[in-house]
């Protein structure tokens, strides 16, 4: 007994079960000894959702009373809480029974037969239970002695929606609830789901299991949803097929296709029983006079088979990638949203999920507001996800949003719960805010997209869509870098036509080439009208519903909606009734012609609404007024009501269905005034919003159930009252705003207030709801909802008026000009333009004006108006005293002064008198900063001198005057004019590092973006290209933090081109020319994407990969047409791109004379790239061009053409004097070029060999091997052959590592015989239509092998374990062509993964130490599957590899191609190489895995002495603790010496037996080490079965030469080696002994039939051989590595 309760007139209270809210007790009433049971609120203040769900339980049981029904005996107040007491009839419940064994089929219908009975006593009183399930059944003695208890979560309502948000939202016992329970089917919920419930019931008892027996939630959802059981007749044998018939009709998916009341399962049942008790249960039809009560409409389509195949097809289509756009086109009502309800079950079990957003009529100027309820969905569900799947998708969004989610949680402010609170992000202008969101909003739903779950957002009532969401809609169907997401839209077709906003964006979609699906939904045909009726009224006559079907039809116009509104009126009205004798409806057809029916939907729902109470009727006109959505909170302080008379004036709303709970709260509330409401249960929100004790408080949300009832609500008041009602709405929607309210909070707040504002009378209101106008237009213009913007602005100016230049004048002002730029910006020019007058006819203040002027330059700029921006800049600036001449020379005159003022302060102080100005501070100086740079791009387009005026005045007032942002940009600006119109390179610097330094001071991502990319244009002309790379790379990715695009997009460009002209390899620069290219996709800047173009097909020239070496074009691209369509004035810097890079292409394939045109008119357009440093390259072409016709040139043509050089030459002069860096180098090849032609050749010579020194000491790669092959051909030249093979043979390795095919093949077809490599395999002509595939492979593979070589080398010089596997990690990264990899090694016979890399972001991981069954990122069974079989694997599609396919990685990630390799070392699997590429199947060829192949079987050898490495330094480290333990135990002993002698002498002993054992350990050590060090300077890397290669690293000494002898030969032995490659470009020196052991080892070789090759032999090495005049005639020599391994796999063809 619990002594600590007290409860008078009841005792004996023993505590039976405790729970989170509630306890229950059972014991005695004491009047009358009753046995009884209490259910007690916990705490000493409990919540009021407890008291309110007592209240609930004990309102149901009271009206319920009756058979089957716990009786409530009283509800009493328990201190602050409340005391639930309920009969107590014993019994135990059913879950408990059917634990003790199973029940007999007469037991088991019993049972089932009582809970029919009870189910239908309480349907029969209009109550849902919703949770029947064996926990709520209590059984006595006898079977038929059953109750049916807890009532908790039971409803009033004939229908509820099921709650959406996933199964953690879902209410019931998860095995037993009915299908349209989970959410899934987008049904709704009646009295059939109790049915549902019951059968699953009946199941277990009669089979003794589940009907699904899934553990995870999610699988049991999606079973109920889509699964059929197991009959029980089959699980179970005995059981008679009739009643495992019943079970099953229980248990159907569509509540149509069950029994449809609990008499009728009732009676079924007890025929049964009655059979049963006959002897046997034969078959008998199931449910003969089964007929609901009440008209239910059945939830089905009808009619619309073709519109659901075609969205599946498109669901199908979506599963494989891509994005869709599918558009349902009908009349308001006509089914659009139910056949999206309908597919929606066929998409859950594809895995895919739909989310729904929705435009209202009444709230069109909130912007996002259908894609911020999506958004807000799909994040809530997010938040239910479980742990690991939640951190994964907190991952991937927080890589995504980056900088930017600060943006996101203010649209969604779930958001924060998911990633943490994020940094405020910085301001930015118009343009660049709506970018940066545009494509954070991508970035988003890219992370939470993915081809194996299937993310469809639909979009209802576009008609309604706001301009930002229709930009939105275009972004997210077209953008290029992809997402799995289905764009599924509807709109009324009735209400768009060819102008409205939606038909536009859907003309630009299709632009952008994605082609929208459009189907359109059409009325209800006559059969299909008489199919829904046969459902709606089972067991009528057909003809009579044919006749019905003709009657309603020619009245609703067979709209379903319409049609399902007037059954329910007629049938409320009397006109459709239950036969019960006859089992089925019947009505009387000339009734239904004469009834008086609406001619529409809207006066029939107006109608209907009029028959509700008068209180039901102002409260739902007063929701309507709040929204298509409201809550009980705002509603009650809008009607100025207590909330439970609140609740209860909606309850007949409820009850008929116009209104939708969006929640459970509804049920905590009362449904009549009658019922008394305490406060102490009230369970409202107190003014902070929090409930108790951190609890959610009851706050009960809704909508209505339709556009048109939400509307016809809308309508039931009169527009001045519902004025008014708007104005309370936004009066307290404003009293709640706090700091930092988010954007939708003002938006609502705003809106409310300016549909009530012609009853605002106070002044001070009116000026403050212009501020909250002010700042929802500015939220609205940072999310680039230009539109919805200045509809909010314009409010705000209605409100002040004029008379507000006189109270108010910044606050009118603001509001004018936001407005102005908002209409400008949404493309309304002409309404800009007004507003701007109205600006300066009444601003007093001068930069106020000024301010409107620039707003006006900005618009007029955009326009191409240029001429109309400079006037409008001229006046703004007079306005500051800043006088900008009319006229051109004018403007150079001062332009001059300007400069030379700027030249003697930057004299005077030199760069820290930049920086010596203060910040700006006053007005007018602000507004001349922000104008000046404004007016550039139009006074360049009208005249140049203009230009440098405006770009030397705003320079010189930030020395003078003050700087502040755009200051940065000015001096940037400023520089680029110093470096490429005067060639003043030192200053330009200057100026450069100084505008950089600001923008890094003033934080703002988009003027750092501009002035990051700006400074990089022009920096190569004082800095080294290798260090402007990072800053085009910054600019590329600031542009995507901060939105500003159209500097972005430079830097997209020239990140590759700059990569290009350094001579990186090809391969690279392509990768990064793909990443801009995906950038540039989403930007949309037709110059830079142009731009790009013409660097990627010089680069696919350059590869082979056009159709000729002269030609771009490609099997997608024509050259002639796209370069005809260049404007020669938009376009012109696209033009000069590609003349320049198109003469080298030229040149290099010896086209020299195809070129000369092309030069002509890339200096004829140089104009369009002044300062710029990247045509720095066109005199350097030029140059190679001139040099190379010259020759061939008329006598009287070359003085033109050496004049042309020379100027050249000077010009490459000044540049290299300004960075040697980039241009040293190409001086001197200019220089060594006009010597050759002028006879010079030792002045060539010498220019030669500079230019060789300095291109190779500053990285310009593919320079070097153009001076190599222009050195060459001079030696060629002057008959100098051996000189010519060997720089010749550098050339063709300088362009194969640039990735050069062509020329590569070019050189060996020319030089054959020079370059000495007689094996390759002839290289076929290439010309117009023929293929370059055989050259790429045959170069490629070299160029493979080559790699693998000097990568083994890499490998080979390595000891330390992490520095290998870091250095092997990186080898791989750049050649392997995967996305992801991992190194997985064998630790004492367990499997470990020790590092992993990938692409993007780049990132290599040693040292993991991870045992491989603990990743989950990785295909454990292809790691072990390879371990196992050593033998290589491809997969083209890991996911459709019946091996793997159980592989919970594959299952995952779906990874698409898969290369593993086994690391073997003397047969035994030491390690497994694992990539991956998840974007591309079949992404390994074949030539990747030997390439790996040959890589992994030097690598293995270096792991193993790495380790091998690292356990000696352990061991060493253990020896010098072994020391160090030792002296201090000598000096322990020593302070003991006293202790005893005996015991002094064994620690001696013990000591000098350590000493020993040390000294021998650490000879061991060196000599290991030694012989390691040995091995590592004489690694010996077989090729292939035949050809082995010796590196020598280093000097060679008479040890070493022994040592060489010995490892060679044993190598040649054990390999069969056939042909020995000695490379010696490692080699130090190389005296007499060093040539004489290779001559040794030679013939030492040739003896075991071997032959030798010695490569790499530098003029020193060649000058030893000579002196010591040794003999080496039957050695072959080759000039480099990569000739020798051509030479010897020749020889291996011929031989085999």
């Amino acid at each position: 007994m619990d002594a600590t309760l007290f409860i008078p007139n009841y005792s004996g209270l023993d505590k039976i079960h405790e729970g989170p809210g509630v306890a229950l007790y059972r014991g005695l009433r004491e009047n009358d000894r009753t046995p009884v049971v209490l259910k007690v609120t916990r705490g000493e203040h409990p919540h009021p959702r407890e008291l309110a769900r007592l209240r609930h339980e004990h309102a149901l049981l009271r009206m319920l009373e009756g058979p089957g029904i716990l009786k409530a005996h009283a509800l009493l107040r328990h201190g602050a809480g409340l005391a639930l007491v309920l009969e107590d009839t014993g019994g135990e419940s059913l879950t408990l029974r059917l634990r003790r064994g199973p029940l007999d089929l007469r037991a088991c219908l019993d049972i089932a037969l009582a809970l029919a009975r009870i189910l239908d006593g309480v349907h029969a009183r209009g109550v849902i239970h919703k949770d029947v399930n064996p926990n709520n059944v209590l059984v006595g003695e006898r079977p038929a002695d059953v109750r049916l208890i807890d009532f908790g979560i039971a409803t009033l309502l004939a229908h509820e929606s099921a709650p959406a948000g996933g199964h953690a939202f879902l209410e019931g016992t998860l095995a037993y609830i009915a299908p349209e329970q989970t959410g899934l089917l987008r049904r709704t919920v009646d009295s059939r789901a109790d049915l549902y419930s019951l059968g699953a019931t009946i199941y277990e008892m009669l089979t003794g299991a589940l009907p699904f027996d899934e553990q995870d939630p999610i699988d049991l959802v999606h079973s109920h949803a889509a699964r059929m059981p197991v009959p029980p007749h089959e699980r179970r044998h005995g059981i008679p097929d009739v009643v495992s018939a019943i079970v099953m009709k229980l248990l159907a998916k569509a509540a149509e296709d069950r029994y449809q009341q609990a008499a009728a399962l009732a009676a079924d049942l007890a025929r049964c029983v009655e059979a049963l008790d006959k002897g046997a249960i034969e078959p008998f039809e199931l449910g003969r006079r089964d007929l609901r009560d009440t008209l239910t409409i059945p939830e089905k389509l009808y009619g619309r088979e073709a519109d659901v195949a075609a969205l599946l097809s498109t669901f199908d289509r979506m599963s494989r990638g891509g994005a869709e756009i599918v558009l349902l086109a009908g009349a308001a009502g006509v089914g659009k949203s139910v056949l999206v309800q309908e597919v929606q079950r066929a998409l859950a079990l594809r895995g895919g999920n739909l989310v729904a957003g929705k435009f209202d009529a009444l709230r069109r100027d909130m912007p996002f507001s259908a894609f911020i309820q999506i958004f807000r969905e799909i994040v809530k569900g997010v938040l239910s996800e479980p742990p690991d799947r939640f951190e994964e998708r907190r991952s991937a969004l927080l890589a995504a949003l980056g900088q930017g989610g600060a943006l996101l949680i203010d649209l969604v402010p779930e958001l924060e719960r998911v990633i943490g609170p994020q940094p405020p992000a910085p301001p930015a202008g118009p343009v660049e805010a709506q970018n940066r969101l545009g494509m954070l909003m991508q970035s988003f739903v890219r992370a939470l997209s993915s081809p194996q779950r299937l993310l469809v957002f639909f979009i209802d009532d576009l008609q309604w869509a706001d301009a930002a969401s229709l930009w939105l809609m275009r972004l997210l169907t077209t953008d290029p870098a992809g997402s799995a997401v289905m764009l599924l839209g509807a709109y009324r077709d009735t209400e768009v036509d060819e102008t409205h906003p939606l038909r536009m964006t859907l003309r630009e979609i299709r632009k952008q080439g994605v082609i929208p699906t459009e189907l359109a939904i059409r009325p209800l045909d006559e059969e299909s009208l008489v199919r829904l009726l046969g459902d709606t009224f089972p067991r009528s006559d057909p003809a009579r519903l044919r006749t019905l079907a003709g009657q309603l039809g020619a009245k609703t116009g067979g709209n379903p909606f319409f049609l399902s509104q007037l059954l329910l009126a007629l049938h409320r009205d009397g006109l459709f009734r239950v036969d019960r004798a006859e089992g089925k409806w019947s009505w009387d057809d000339a009734e239904i012609a004469a009834a008086p029916i609406a001619d529409n939907v809207a006066d029939l729902m107006a109608a209907r609404l009029g028959q509700l109470d008068l209180r039901a009727q102002q409260m739902v006109s007063l929701a309507a007024c709040i929204g298509r959505e409201f809550d009980l909170s705002t509603l009650h302080a809008i009607a100025g009501e207590p909330p439970g008379r609140v609740a209860a004036s909606l309850w007949p709303a409820l009850r008929e269905g116009y209104l939708v709970p969006l929640d459970q709260d509804y049920l905590l509330l009362p449904t009549s005034d009658d019922v008394e409401v305490p406060s102490v249960a009230s369970g409202f929100p107190p003014p902070d919003g929090m409930g108790i004790g951190g609890e959610t408080p009851i706050n009960a949300r809704y909508r209505f159930l339709h556009d048109r009832v939400e509307q016809a609500a809308y309508a039931l008041a009169p527009a001045e009252v519902r004025a008014k009602v708007h104005l309370r709405i936004g009066r307290r929607l404003h009293h709640a705003l706090g700091e930092g309210a988010r954007p939708e909070e003002l938006f609502e707040a705003a809106r409310q207030f300016n549909a009530g504002a012609t009853h605002i009378k106070d002044a001070e209101e009116k000026r403050t709801v212009a501020r909250l106008d002010l700042q929802a237009g500015r939220a609205a213009r940072g999310q680039g909802a230009y539109s919805e913007a200045a509809a909010f602005l314009a409010a705000g100016v209605a409100l002040v008026h004029d008379e507000g230049w006189i109270d108010e004048d910044d606050l009118t002002f603001s509001l004018l000009r936001d407005q102005a730029e908002c209409e400008a910006m949404a493309g309304r020019t002409a309404q800009a333009d007004v507003l701007i007058d109205r600006i300066l006819a009444r601003a007093v203040r001068a930069w106020q004006r000024a301010d409107a002027y620039g707003v006006r330059v900005i618009m007029y700029t955009s326009l191409g108006r240029f001429s109309e921006a400079m006037d409008a800049g001229r006046a703004a600036l007079a306005l500051l005293g800043v006088d900008l001449p009319p006229t051109p020379e004018e403007a150079e005159e001062m332009a001059t002064r300007e400069v030379e003022r700027i030249d003697h302060l930057l004299a005077e102080g030199g760069a820290a008198a930049l920086l010596a100005s203060p910040e700006l501070t006053d007005p007018e100086e602000l507004a001349a900063a922000r104008i000046l740079p404004d007016l550039l791009v139009p006074a360049y387009c009208i005249d140049i001198r203009f230009w440098k005026l405006v770009l030397a005045t705003q320079t010189s007032r930030g020395m003078t005057r003050g700087h502040c942002g755009s200051t940065a940009q000015s001096y940037v600006s400023y520089g680029f004019y110093l470096a490429g119109a005067l060639g003043r390179y030192a200053e330009s610097r200057v100026f450069g590092e100084v505008g950089l330094g600001l923008a890094e001071t003033h934080g703002d991502p988009a003027l750092l973006c501009k002035v990051t990319q700006s400074f990089a244009t022009f920096a190569g002309y004082a800095h080294p290209l290798r260090r402007v790379v990072p800053h085009f790379a910054r600019a590329r990715q600031l542009s995507l933090q901060s939105g500003e695009l159209v500097y972005g997009s430079f830097a997209c460009v020239f990140v590759p081109v700059t990569l290009f002209r350094l001579g990186d390899p090809l391969d690279v620069v392509t990768a990064e020319a793909r990443r801009s290219a995906a950038i540039l996709k989403r930007i949309q800047n037709p110059m830079s994407s142009a731009q790009l173009v013409a660097i990627q097909q010089t680069i696919a020239c350059l590869r082979g990969d056009t159709e000729s070496p002269t030609s771009f074009n490609d099997g997608t691209f024509d050259e002639a047409a796209w370069v005809a369509g260049l404007d020669p004035v938009l376009m012109g810097f696209v033009r000069v791109l590609y003349f320049t890079y198109k003469t080298l292409t030229l040149f290099l394939h010896d086209r020299p004379e195809a070129a000369l045109p092309l030069l002509e008119s890339a200096e004829e357009a140089a104009g369009a790239v002044v300062g710029h440093h990247w045509p720095t390259d066109l005199p350097f072409h030029a140059s190679l061009v001139l040099a190379a016709v010259y020759p061939d040139a008329k006598p009287e043509e070359k003085p033109r053409l050496l004049d042309r050089l020379v100027r050249y030459r000077d010009k490459l002069a000044s540049l290299a004097g300004a960075c040697p860096e980039n241009t040293a180098h190409r001086h001197a090849l200019v220089a060594a070029e006009i010597a050759r032609l002028e006879g010079r050749p030792s002045e060539a010579i010498d220019a030669y060999e500079q230019a060789l020194a300095l291109a190779g000491k500053h990285g310009f790669s593919q320079d070097e091997a153009i001076t190599n092959e222009l050195y060459g051909l001079f030696f060629l030249g002057r008959g100098q052959s051996k000189n010519a093979r060997t720089y010749l043979t550098e050339a063709h390795y300088g362009y194969l590592r640039w990735g050069a095919t062509i020329k590569v093949a070019q050189l060996e077809r020319k030089h054959r015989a020079l370059l000495s490599t007689p094996d390759v395999p002839s290289t076929p002509t290439v010309g117009p239509g023929t293929t370059t595939l055989s050259i790429r492979s045959t170069v490629g593979k070299l160029l493979d092998l080559t790699t693998a070589v000097r990568a083994a080398q890499a490998l080979s010089g390595e000891i330390v374990l992490d520095q290998l596997i870091q250095r092997l990690m990186r080898i791989i990264l750049a050649n392997a062509g995967a996305e992801r990899g991992f190194l997985i090694l064998d630790r004492n016979g367990a499997w470990v993964v020790e590092a992993r890399f990938q692409v993007s972001p780049d990132l290599v991981e040693s040292r993991l130490d991870t045992p491989l069954e603990a990743r989950a990122d990785l295909a454990q069974s292809i790691v072990r599957y390879v371990a196992r079989t050593q033998e290589p694997l491809v997969l083209e599609s890991a996911t459709r590899d019946p091996r793997f396919a159980a592989d919970a990685h594959v299952r995952s990630a779906a990874p698409q191609s898969v290369l593993a390799v086994a690391l073997t070392h003397q047969g035994r699997c030491r390690g497994v190489l694992y990539l991956e590429h998840n974007r591309t199947a079949g992404a390994f060829a074949e030539e990747r895995l030997e390439f790996l192949q040959m890589l992994c079987a030097q690598a293995v050898i270096s792991i193993e002495n790495a380790m091998l490495y690292d356990r000696l330094q352990s061991m060493g480290a253990e020896l010098r603790e072994l020391n160090q333990h030792l002296e201090q135990g000598i000096a322990r002993r020593t302070e003991e010496l006293s202790a005893a002698k005996e015991r002094l002498e064994q620690e001696l002993e013990e000591r000098a037996q350590a000493e020993t054992a040390r000294a021998a350990l650490q000879e061991e050590i060196i000599q290991m080490q030694s012989a390691r060090l040995d091995e590592l300077s004489m690694p010996l890397i077989p090729i292939t079965e035949e050809i082995l290669v010796l590196p020598l690293i280093g000097t060679m000494d008479a040890p070493r030469a022994e040592a060489m002898m010995e490892a060679v030969l044993h190598g040649a032995q054990a390999h069969r080696t056939r042909t020995v490659i000695i490379d010696v470009t490692g080699m130090k020196r190389v005296d007499a002994r060093a040539a004489g052991a290779l001559l040794q080892s030679a013939s030492a070789l040739r003896l075991i039939g071997a032959e030798v090759v010695l490569t790499g032999m530098r003029p020193d090495f060649a000058r030893a051989i000579v002196d010591l005049d040794l003999d080496l005639t039957a050695i072959v020599t080759k000039g480099t590595l990569q000739s020798g391994i051509a030479y010897a796999m020749g020889r291996a063809r011929r031989r085999n």
